[in-house]
């Protein structure tokens, strides 16, 4: 069982992210989708925008095509570690971060439409000082204040052994202040890999073959919502993920002798299975100068395997057999609260976490 109290007091040069849209510039709407033209003049060095008009040229999809293609910055998921500090990224969207550790950058944003972003911000120096995940440069993903969209893609794969589905499915929408989201994600592949083994003594002489099929198949899913509503006077922000995936290998060892007698044979079966779910809530309310913030995190995962070899005789009569079954359980819920007050350039904040947590297995 693990459990980690934190507690911090931070003075720090920087001010709190702001949603505020720059003032709007006439050119702007007449001109061409260039980097010069589409960043927001009104913006200081430390916030550079990058209207929705620059991003044509790459004709994006979605909110991840658009951020791939903003120069100057690269996307980083954060660290694989307990916690949520360190481990939380540089994305920011509408200027709050993302409560989720086990969905990737990448997915969060493939499942929002380009056609829902407004612009891409990159923040830098005392827009990202104290911000909980160290980075030094921040990405904000600016929506629409009202839209519904989705994204779908469906394909496959065939090897002439088997077939694999996949696809995934995707609606985001927003009504104002409340806004949604739902997904799901498919993938799966079947491959047969044959192959030949053949063994020789020191002096290069052949002892045997091994006729080595190895047939395997690999699935994965994964269902995903959110949502964000106004609550007593703050802003209240959820999402959940379940992720499953499987992994099956069935490798046979048929052994012959020079001559294609056969010498026997083994057996090796395994199964891998794994499983995920997290859910994570934020809160984030204004009190006069100073800004609030809760986050509540819940992660649990399990991982089981099971392996059974077997050997048969030339005859294949059954021989001898072994097995091992493994099975982890693994728990991890955050609670982490912060206060923060902008003075001029300077930003003073007080924070306070605690992790719960335990692995088995």
């Amino acid at each position: 069982m693990l459990i980690r109290t934190m507690a911090s007091v931070l003075a720090l040069t920087g001010v709190a992210y702001s949603q505020t849209a720059p003032a709007a510039d006439p050119a702007l709407s007449d001109c061409q989708p260039t980097p010069t033209c589409a960043v927001a003049p009104a913006l200081d060095a430390s916030r550079v925008a990058y209207d929705a008009a620059f991003f044509a040229q790459f004709s994006p999809q979605t909110a991840l095509d658009m951020v791939r293609q903003t120069p100057g910055f690269s996307l980083d998921g954060g660290e694989d570690r307990r916690g949520f500090s360190g481990a939380v990224g540089n994305l920011l969207i509408d200027g709050v971060r993302p409560t989720a550790k086990s969905q990737s950058l990448d997915s969060i944003l493939s499942r929002i439409p380009a056609r829902q972003v407004l612009r891409v911000e990159v923040l830098r120096g005392a827009e990202t000082s104290g911000d909980a995940s160290g980075q030094s440069v921040l990405v904000n993903v600016v929506r629409t204040p009202s839209a519904g969209s989705g994204i779908w893609r469906a394909g496959g794969e065939y090897n002439g052994a088997g077939a694999g589905p996949q696809g995934e499915v995707s609606y985001n929408g927003r009504v104002g202040q409340f806004e949604y989201g739902v997904g799901i994600d498919y993938y799966s592949h079947y491959r047969e890999q044959p192959g030949v083994r053949a063994y020789y003594d020191n002096a290069g002489a052949l002892l045997r073959t091994a006729d080595t099929p190895s047939p395997r198949d690999f699935r994965e899913g994964s269902l995903t919502a959110n949502t964000a509503m106004p609550l007593l006077g703050g802003r209240l922000s959820g999402n959940a993920q379940y992720y499953r995936n499987r992994f099956h290998a069935t490798s046979g060892f048929f052994y012959a002798d020079p001559l294609g007698a056969g010498l026997g044979s083994e057996l090796d079966i395994v199964t891998e299975q794994e499983q995920n779910l997290e859910v994570g809530v934020n809160y984030d309310r204004e009190f006069g100068p100073w800004s609030l913030a809760l986050i509540g995190l819940a992660n649990r995962g399990n991982y089981a395997n099971e392996e059974t070899f077997s050997s048969f005789s030339p005859t294949g009569t059954f021989d001898s057999a072994f097995g091992q079954d493994i099975d982890n359980e693994s728990s991890e819920t955050i609670l982490r609260g912060t206060l923060a007050r902008a003075f001029g350039e300077h930003r003073l904040e007080f924070g306070a976490g605690r992790i719960f947590g335990f692995q088995t297995g």
